[in-house]
């Protein structure tokens, strides 16, 4: 497989393994994402725009991992007011980090565990669409759960009926009850139906929050 690969773009791959013979036969499927990043040492400054939202007092947020490794500067935009962050901790398996703003009384949002969910439930998901800006108002969307799935290198994660925007990535996914259940992730995965998003639950969050 070659081809040109183009900075920014996101390329997803279908893999499928079969080993044995007759009724002893194993089988292994699993998707790949790999967004294409510049050469390191270039100098090019790139800006990645993402969601997160607020999970305790005191300006702690939380967002994806992936939107900010490697940064070297980091911004959180609340009601039009720009704060710099600074990067607490992070969870790259379950793509989650916490971020610290210098901020008072933003009210965080409640965490469920994720073992309330059942496939076919509807949850709402909140962030910024792919072409908006920073500045524009984050909008929800609701979606249906399309499996529950455990991955011995992912862990365990929320299958949705579509995939997410990229501004959507690292907003919360709540349930009926406006409890957060987990976080919208950078994977995508590849079935039958299509190309659909993943939710990484909220638990593998509380446990960072308590590290």
């Amino acid at each position: 497989l070659r081809y040109r690969w183009t900075i920014g773009n996101e390329h997803n791959y279908e893999i499928k393994i079969s080993a044995g013979e007759g009724d002893n036969v194993y089988k292994v499927e699993g998707t790949l994402n790999y967004n294409v990043r510049d050469n390191v040492g270039r100098g090019r400054n790139r800006e990645i725009l993402g969601t997160g939202f607020v999970v305790a007092e005191g300006g702690l947020i939380a967002t994806s991992s992936r939107l900010v490794n490697d940064a070297t500067d980091i911004e959180v935009i609340i009601d039009g007011q720009h704060y710099p962050a600074a990067l607490l901790a992070t969870d790259k398996r379950a793509e989650i980090a916490l971020l610290r703003i210098n901020a008072e009384s933003l009210t965080p949002l409640r965490l469920q565990n994720s073992d309330t969910v059942k496939p076919a439930d509807t949850l709402r998901v909140i962030g910024f669409g792919h072409d908006d800006g920073p500045e524009t108002l984050p909008v929800p969307g609701q979606m249906r759960v399309s499996d529950i799935v455990n991955d011995y290198q992912f862990g365990r994660w929320i299958e949705m009926s579509a995939p997410f925007n990229k501004g959507f990535r690292g907003g919360p996914v709540m349930n009926r009850a406006d409890q957060v259940i987990g976080m919208a992730g950078a994977r995508r995965v590849v079935t039958d139906a299509g190309l659909i998003g993943c939710v990484n639950p909220a638990e593998p969050l509380r446990a960072l929050m308590s590290s």
